[in-house]
């Protein structure tokens, strides 16, 4: 915000769902629960969860590549 961003291009990652659910994950299935099994998947996850938040707060699109 201090810097004028208002686009960011973010880079996920399938390490934020359980990896017993292999072949949902690899679908467009966007009702498998989030589960992260290592510290990079939760730090994904954390990541995502606050561009969220920046978007409600600041306006800041994004959108997430996984």
């Amino acid at each position: 915000n201090e810097f004028n961003v208002k686009n960011i291009i973010f880079s996920g990652t399938c390490a934020i769902f359980d990896e017993a659910k292999d072949k949902l994950r690899l679908s467009s299935d966007t009702t498998v629960p989030f589960n992260p099994n290592s510290p990079y998947g939760e730090t994904k996850l954390v990541i995502e969860n606050l561009l969220k938040w920046c978007d409600q707060a600041y306006n800041i699109k994004y959108v997430i590549l996984r």
